[in-house]
């Protein structure tokens, strides 16, 4: 399940701009020079708690689709769901774009830094990087979501299928 699978079903976490707190820690990155680590670090946990939250609105829907189905079948599925839509979300929300902002920030910095011949920070050297970091935030949106619904493609779909199957013994529809 890409995070676009289901267009016709309405989802408070991708369809409002709710979804904007998954991009909390790309912001926080992109400010890192000029903010605590403690800012940063709250704005991870807005973001991981988006994931969350999206993880479980998704494995209480998967749970209420397949209530007519035995116990075994619906608890599957719906734990196959949230731990899909948590790895995704990890991956494609989290993890990937806050070490790229990350390297962006620090990179653009440290170029900043050594073509200057002043030892006093200038606007430049200290907004510069931070600037950098929010000007590359809707330049890598889409790349990282098709690189992760890629992996989750050829890793993950397999992978939980497999091990649904053999700890389980139920067969689910990967929806």
């Amino acid at each position: 399940m890409g995070h676009d699978d289901q267009p016709n079903q309405y989802n408070v976490f991708r369809d409002t701009p709710v979804r904007y707190l998954g991009y909390a820690n790309e912001i926080g990155e992109s400010f890192r020079k000029l903010t605590s680590t403690m800012f940063v670090r709250a704005t991870y946990g807005v973001s991981i708690t988006y994931a969350l939250s999206d993880a479980v609105f998704l494995s209480r829907r998967m749970n209420q689709k397949h209530e007519q189905s035995s116990n075994k079948l619906r608890r599957a599925a719906s734990a196959n769901a949230f731990f899909e839509t948590i790895v995704w979300q990890l991956a494609a929300s989290v993890i990937i774009p806050g070490f790229v902002i990350n390297r962006i920030v620090f990179f653009s910095s440290r170029a900043l830094i050594k073509t200057s011949a002043n030892q006093v920070a200038t606007p430049l050297q200290k907004w510069g990087p931070t600037v950098a970091g929010l000007g590359s935030i809707p330049l890598i949106i889409k790349p990282i979501d098709k690189a992760v619904d890629y992996g989750m493609e050829k890793l993950y779909n397999p992978l939980s299928g497999f091990l649904i199957r053999k700890l389980v013994g139920v067969d689910i529809e990967m929806d």
